[in-house]
């Protein structure tokens, strides 16, 4: 078979199989947060106390300069991440931020904004049926520091950080 090469000695040139299993839950996912009231109101209020709690016990200074603020149904949070190490070692502990308070069904991606020299997330996270009605959030975290200013810097052409 013929193709683009996935990585630098990538010889097969395709995958083993699809993720087929996963799309009833993915489908099922995008038509929730397709309704237009699905983001719930005030997210600061929703989600502050259980991100507080997960910086206060994270270990010091991971997250500096940590704010919150909303644009439209939107929750921003900003912060310097005072890791060391790699992208990799960025997202790892970007995803245990937003997991802190991620619910059942949750989407994330990820850019590189080489003009600001930022990593950004952004998440879908919700509940579907059950106790409480279908809700959910969206999240966009925006991180600085070292690591993603060298990341900027570099404007490296990393796959999973195309522009979208």
């Amino acid at each position: 078979m013929t193709g683009r090469p996935r990585w630098d000695d990538d010889t097969r040139f395709t995958g083993v199989g699809s993720a087929a299993s996963l799309l009833p839950v993915v489908k099922a996912f995008v038509a929730t947060a397709d309704d237009d009231g699905w983001v719930a109101e005030e997210p600061i209020g929703h989600l502050r106390p259980t991100l507080d709690a997960w910086l206060a016990a994270a270990p010091d200074g991971l997250w500096r300069d940590v704010t919150l603020t909303t644009d439209g149904i939107w929750l921003e949070i900003e912060a310097t991440w005072s890791g060391d190490g790699r992208l990799r070692d960025l997202r790892a502990d970007a995803y245990a931020l937003l997991g802190s308070f991620a619910e059942l069904d949750t989407f994330v991606t990820q850019r590189v904004e080489p003009e600001s020299g930022v990593v950004v997330f952004e998440l879908a996270t919700g509940l579907p049926e059950g106790r409480f009605a279908p809700h959910g959030h969206l999240v966009r975290l925006v991180v600085r520091g070292p690591v993603a200013q060298r990341v900027a810097d570099e404007r490296r052409s990393i796959g999973d950080t195309a522009p979208r």
